[in-house]
């Protein structure tokens, strides 16, 4: 393969990366989340069609909804991650990133509990 040909390759899969959605990187069986650049990607992607979506709080509330499902006890019952982090998606169309937040936990379960809605 030529320089040409290899810069196309690499393109490809920047693009591919970049467009990348929580399905593609996380499943139900994880009980932690794990942060990466690249689930914070695929968790801003699938955010940004929800009427909330602000891109200068993405990543703040990313960290924090990440903090509480993984400082919830173990033995606790919680959503799967990947249905979590959907759910906390969802809730983008009628509280902003900032409100959520400022929620505690029990506060974010409970509206995560009204919203039936999935992707």
């Amino acid at each position: 393969m030529n320089k040409k040909g290899k810069k196309l390759e690499k393109l490809k899969g920047a693009i591919e990366l970049f467009n990348m959605q929580l399905n593609d990187l996380l499943d139900d069986d994880s009980s932690q989340i794990i942060v990466s650049k690249n689930l914070f990607n695929a968790f801003d992607n699938s955010s940004k069609c929800k009427k909330n979506y602000d891109e200068t709080t993405s990543l703040s509330l990313f960290k924090y909804v990440v903090f509480l499902y993984n400082d919830t006890i173990e033995h606790t019952k919680k959503y799967g991650a990947l249905t979590y982090l959907e759910k906390v998606i969802n809730c983008l169309d009628y509280i902003t990133p900032s409100e959520i937040i400022e929620l505690s936990l029990q506060s974010l379960n409970s509206i995560l509990e009204q919203n039936p809605r999935q992707n």
